[in-house]
């Protein structure tokens, strides 16, 4: 995250792009619901790849933002609300 703010914006802005769009990761969808973030990854890579997403993305919130984030997971999607 050289040279970027650390924030929720740009985080998610970074899992859009980076790990979405250019990296092949996963398809990104991000809603606001209720005033939270809901934001889908959906895959086909199946339920360990979502297992190591899920991991992935919760220390990417705790270790720069210290956020604790609410994750869901299956077979072909990670779930955040946030």
């Amino acid at each position: 995250m050289r040279g970027i703010t650390p924030s929720l914006d740009s985080i998610l802005k970074i899992l859009e792009l980076n790990y979405g769009k250019e990296g092949g990761w996963f398809d990104y969808h991000c809603h606001d619901v209720g005033g939270k973030k809901l934001v889908n990854c959906i895959h086909r890579y199946g339920f360990k790849w979502s297992k190591f997403l899920t991991n992935y993305i919760e220390t990417i919130f705790y270790e720069i933002l210290e956020f604790d984030i609410d994750v869901e997971y299956a077979e072909s999607y990670v779930t955040m609300r946030i």
